[in-house]
């Protein structure tokens, strides 16, 4: 068995500029909802781990960006020991997240006529913003543009992203599953 690669994610000006061109779906919450509740879409959950299995958007899969850091190359060890020194867990790229994204559309049938639908803490957004002239990068939104380019390759139609994550999921009092499903308030009040 070979080693998972390493996932190098591209800086996000280059990561906006592709979805720009590419002009995929931000899905509001009503209509992601909707879809979700009649099984026409996959909602994949790019969040850590821990916070999935604390609290998620009902029907969610698992599907995490980052990961703590295992990684043994100089540049993630040192990071790892920075991070520790400080008191915090260190994170890194989910060196298993095409192949993970892979067995949920062969599972789900997602990506071929059922969009996946990309959700994070709070979303992002890809167009330009007053106070964000690159847009607001997000882990749902670096997902989509890594699932859009090869080896994924998932068509335009075929994904999107969660507007606002699952901040305004739990405002607007969509279902939310897991462990501690008031948890996504403790996670907004830390986030802008």
């Amino acid at each position: 068995m070979l080693a998972a690669r390493a996932l190098e994610l591209q800086h996000w000006n280059y990561a906006q500029d592709r979805l720009l061109k590419a002009k995929p779906e931000v899905w509001g919450v009503d209509k992601l909802k909707a879809a979700s509740e009649a099984g026409e879409v996959v909602l994949i959950d790019v969040r850590l781990k821990e916070d999935f299995e604390k609290c998620h958007a009902k029907n969610a899969i698992n599907v995490p960006l980052f990961t703590e850091i295992r990684s043994m190359e100089p540049k993630w060890m040192l990071k790892r020991f920075v991070c520790a020194v400080n008191g915090i867990s260190g994170l890194e790229p989910n060196s298993a997240f095409v192949d993970s994204v892979r067995q949920v559309q062969r599972q789900t049938g997602g990506g071929d006529g059922k969009p996946l639908v990309f959700m994070c803490d709070t979303g992002g957004s890809y167009f330009p913003l007053p106070a964000f002239m690159k847009g607001k990068q997000s882990r749902s939104l670096q997902s989509l543009d890594l699932a859009l380019q090869p080896p994924l390759s998932l068509p335009v139609e075929g994904g999107g992203v969660a507007e606002g994550g699952l901040r305004a999921w739990g405002i607007q009092e969509c279902a939310i599953e897991g462990s501690e499903p008031d948890f996504w308030q403790e996670k907004a009040k830390a986030a802008p």
